[in-house]
């Protein structure tokens, strides 16, 4: 499995990776995390992608084929603001075929790695705290740390972080010539932090993206 950067041209590779999501959660009797809507056919989050891949968003493939993506970016607005230098998931989601396993951690790895490069703090997340909570379950496995919990509407939601600083020097901080240093998408500290959300669909298929309005 490799990583590469994405880009404005893969808005249909991502949006297929959502909408598989979408149907699995489906399948799987959890409409309440994302509703029951192909993402490509809703012009509102066809716009959401659009602007993750204007900005520093990662895809992950195996023999070419796309296996996850993550966007790295600002919260949204019910999210509470960070005190400190950060670098912000905005979106994750992990394809559903076997070779895949694995794919949404890769990633999270990749912006700890972002993360240590720019020297930050932590890095944070949110994500759907419904039903059995199994996308909280799934970064606190990665070693995030729940913090914030919020409710849009009546979506449950929960803030997660990962604390950097004690950390940084055990980490190479070089990346790979497969995951070259792009521009910089680490958020500093400020009075009006925001965010997008998360959802797991399973063991090993991840995802995030802004919650159903």
């Amino acid at each position: 499995m490799r990583l590469r950067r994405a880009t404005v041209a893969d808005l249909d590779t991502v949006g297929a990776l959502f909408d598989d999501a979408v149907r699995w959660l489906t399948e799987q009797g959890r409409p309440g995390q994302w509703g029951t809507e192909p993402f490509s056919t809703n012009p509102r989050r066809m716009e959401t992608m659009r602007r993750w891949l204007a900005g520093e968003a990662w895809i992950a493939e195996v023999d070419g084929r796309a296996a996850g993506f993550m966007a790295l970016g600002e919260p949204q607005d019910h999210i509470p603001p960070t005190d400190v230098p950060e670098l912000y998931v905005s979106g994750l989601v992990g394809a559903r075929f076997p070779a895949a396993r694995g794919a949404g951690r890769l990633l999270l790895k990749h912006a700890e790695a972002r993360a240590v490069e720019e020297g930050v703090e932590r890095i944070r997340v949110d994500c759907y705290a419904g039903d059995d909570r199994a996308l909280v379950a799934f970064y606190v496995s990665a070693g995030f740390t729940p913090t914030d919990t919020f409710m849009v509407d009546t979506w449950p939601g929960q803030v997660l972080e990962l604390r950097l600083r004690c950390r940084t020097s055990a980490h190479d901080t070089k990346p790979s010539q497969t995951m070259p240093a792009q521009p910089s998408a680490i958020q500093p500290a400020r009075n009006a932090a925001s965010s997008m959300s998360a959802a797991l669909t399973t063991a090993h298929a991840i995802a995030s993206t802004p919650k159903p309005r």
